[in-house]
């Protein structure tokens, strides 16, 4: 039989394609297999992170693996797949971070979980915590892996102390670095407050240290505060900011009142008003002079009511309180007081008194109604004329008219506006009798006094002037850049002092001020007006001179090239001197800049005293450890300041025999003469604001420096802060 080979062929074709078609399917069969198993073990074994592709047998595995045991299990467990020929491993390690980070923030019922984890594991564990410490809170997950992870127990122990701590909070964060743990934010409540605090102190997990706390007490409104105190007990409750002002105050109740027994139920809350502390301390002292009673602070309206010994225990407790406490407390009392026996008195007619005030003396006659009202006499007549010598002949006698008291105090009044005089009081008729050298004065007083008595009685105030000519004195100030020298005559030994202080304070604090003037003593108002103005116009120029002749006032030298300063010295020499003065100048503008006098070295300093030193010691830490703010460009201090003011008021207190100077600084931005007025008027305030907390006026004076006195180069917004500051320095 005879073979045709194109039937033959056709018979071969299909055979191929049945067999290619076979192979085919039973590859991709293969293929699908080895990656189901590969899939399903690496998963199985915590790797979902691993992906494996096939060809035929052989695997070409990627992904990114946690760390390189990760990376070798998967290898390992993808090749020991049964079927499996050739593995291509290809994966790569996750990257690792220098710095290992972790934080949880919280604001409200929202907490999100950042920074890194070792790996997913990981993940799901601090995802579980969070659930478990956070119940009700949502939680989000925006952490990721990185290598790096500290000791993971110790770190894994850190995270779930912060997700606890967090847990406390209404808004804030717990944050690790590291194992470094810092924690910051307001708490959720007056009791997670102190969990938190106490956690923080003693219940860190080992290994973990704390790096920073800044946990506030929830936000507390109205912030109220009561004591009540009796013969045995002081019963304190409401809310204090802080531990320190509840120690301070417990401090002062048991000083104040020693033998009572202290129950504090006070708990730490935020939102006190500013000052207080200052206020609290206030209420304390005067609590403790009566023989029962309450008090209740709510934000800053002051509620107090008690039993006085007599009348006169209760004024001054009234008057001492509204005294002591601090700018915008107010006060509503119900002090009472016991009623002393009426003493067995004649009825006076006409009821007569007077007060002469002459040579330092002030002498008062005629009759009170009451023993207390002698004593609040005394208290006014001390008030009204300060050491001065009281000498008081008053008797005690009925019948005084209603309003006796107010026609008195208008007596005191009018009388030391006019420095000395006579006044007498004969029922409601009041009679002054004085003699000034000042005719506004002697027009205003009569007026004045009608205003002050508020129709209590009838006034007749005559007032004789005496008027005193213009001293005929020369005196001059001159300014070179360097120092201010002041001499000639000058009328008296107080605006002697009133120039030196004006020149110190209104001539950069490099400038060096000479003192060359004579006291020929003599009266006027009108003298030291006009040798004021010649000083600040003189402040205002490059150099030159002031010079007052008799009435005339004659200003002269060069000013900076600045046309609005020139134009407001010529307005203060021309406008600015008193009635029946002469203002000329002489001003020539300059071209160039002035370089600025080089400041001179400072004197040598004697050595401090044990005591001074300890002084200066404990006001620096208290600055290092405290805020003095102002607002922006002002002399207005910020209400973050007061804790620390008040801080460095009781250290004062507690330094009588020093001299202190208040040093203000400011940084390079703006004019150096704007800067030299703005550190005057911040130390300035700093200076009063310690006045009014109970340090002695004497011990205290306040000196600007501008910007002379940098501790860091004015380049960069922090080292300005820096060199924004106040100072204390302590002398003997």
């Amino acid at each position: 039989m005879k073979c045709n080979p194109i039937r033959w062929l056709w018979g071969v074709v299909p055979i191929a394609a049945l067999a290619f078609l076979a192979s085919h399917w039973e590859r991709a069969g293969v293929e699908a297999d080895l990656g189901t198993r590969a899939t399903e073990r690496l998963t199985a074994s915590g790797m979902p992170w691993a992906k494996v592709d096939f060809s035929g047998r052989d695997g070409v595995l990627t992904g990114r693996a946690f760390d390189e045991d990760d990376q070798r299990r998967a290898r390992d467990l993808t090749a020991s797949v049964w079927g499996v020929r050739e593995l291509d491993n290809r994966t790569e390690l996750i990257e690792r971070a220098d710095s290992y980070a972790w934080w949880v923030t919280r604001a409200q019922r929202r907490a999100v979980l950042r920074g890194l984890v070792p790996n997913e594991e990981t993940r799901g564990t601090i995802n579980r915590l969070a659930k478990t410490h956070l119940p009700d809170v949502e939680i989000v997950d925006e952490m990721r892996a990185a290598r790096g992870v500290p000791p993971r127990e110790t770190w894994l122990g850190g995270v779930t102390f912060a997700l606890k701590q967090a847990a406390g909070l209404k808004a804030g964060e717990a944050r690790l670095d590291g194992l470094s743990l810092a924690v910051n934010g307001e708490a959720s409540s007056a009791a997670t407050f102190r969990a938190i605090r106490s956690a923080l102190q003693s219940d860190i997990p080992r290994g973990i240290s704390l790096r920073d706390e800044r946990v506030t007490p929830p936000a507390i409104s109205p912030f109220v505060w009561t004591a009540r105190v009796n013969s045995a007990d002081v019963i304190v409750a409401g809310h204090v900011p802080d531990e320190r002002t509840r120690a301070t105050i417990t401090g002062q109740v048991r000083s104040t009142m020693p033998r009572a027994r202290l129950v504090d139920r006070t708990e730490i809350g935020g939102g006190a008003p500013a000052s207080f502390g200052v206020a609290v301390q206030a209420i304390v002292k005067e609590l403790a002079r009566l023989e029962d009673g309450a008090a209740t602070l709510r934000d800053t309206a002051l509620s107090i009511e008690g039993l006085a010994a007599d009348e006169s225990t209760a004024q001054t407790i009234r008057r001492d309180l509204r005294n002591a406490l601090p700018n915008g407390y107010r006060l509503a009392d119900q002090i009472r007081f016991r009623e002393p026996q009426p003493p067995q008195v004649t009825t006076i007619s006409p009821y007569t008194g007077g007060v002469e005030v002459a040579d330092g003396r002030v002498v008062l006659t005629g009759y009170v109604p009451t023993t207390a009202a002698q004593a609040a006499l005394l208290q006014a007549a001390r008030t009204r004329f300060p050491g001065r010598q009281i000498d008081d002949r008053l008797t005690i006698g009925a019948g005084a008219p209603d309003a006796w008291q107010k026609c008195f105090d208008g007596a005191f009044f009018g009388i030391a506006r006019l420095g000395s005089g006579r006044a007498t009081l004969v029922d409601r008729r009041l009679d002054i009798v004085a003699r000034t050298d000042d005719e506004d004065l002697a027009a205003a007083v009569p007026n004045d006094v009608r205003s002050a008595v508020q129709g209590a009685c009838d006034t007749n105030v005559r007032v004789d002037v005496t008027p005193a000519g213009e001293p005929d004195t020369l005196w001059r100030a001159r300014y070179d850049g360097n120092a201010v020298v002041l001499s000639g005559d000058v009328i008296n030994e107080q605006v002697r002092q009133s120039l030196l202080t004006q020149a110190k304070r209104q001539f950069p604090s490099s400038t060096r001020v000479v003192d060359e003037m004579r006291v020929v003593q003599h009266r006027s108002r009108a003298w030291p007006r006009a040798a004021e103005t010649g000083l600040e116009a003189l402040a205002d120029l490059s150099r030159g001179e002031a010079v007052l002749e008799r009435q005339r006032l004659l200003v002269s030298g060069e000013i900076r090239n600045d046309q609005g300063l020139l134009d407001r010295v010529r307005d203060l020499v021309g406008r600015g001197v008193p009635s029946g003065y002469q203002g000329r100048e002489q001003i020539s503008m300059q071209r160039s800049p002035t370089p600025p006098p080089q400041q001179p070295s400072q004197p040598p300093t004697r050595p401090l005293t044990a005591e001074a030193d300890q002084c200066q010691s404990r006001l620096r830490d208290a600055l290092r450890g405290g805020i003095i703010n102002f607002e922006r460009a002002k002399a207005n201090l910020t209400s973050d300041s007061t804790q620390t003011l008040d801080r460095i008021a009781q250290i004062m207190r507690q330094c009588p025999r020093v001299r202190i100077e208040i040093e203000g600084h400011t940084d390079a931005e703006g004019t150096p003469e704007r800067n030299q007025r703005l550190s005057d008027r911040r130390a300035a305030s700093v200076q009063q604001y310690l006045t009014r907390a109970g340090v002695e006026t004497g011990m205290l004076s306040s000196n600007g420096y501008g910007e002379t006195r940098p501790i860091a180069p004015n380049d960069t917004s922090e080292n300005r802060a820096r060199n924004r500051r106040i100072e204390f320095t302590v002398s003997e």
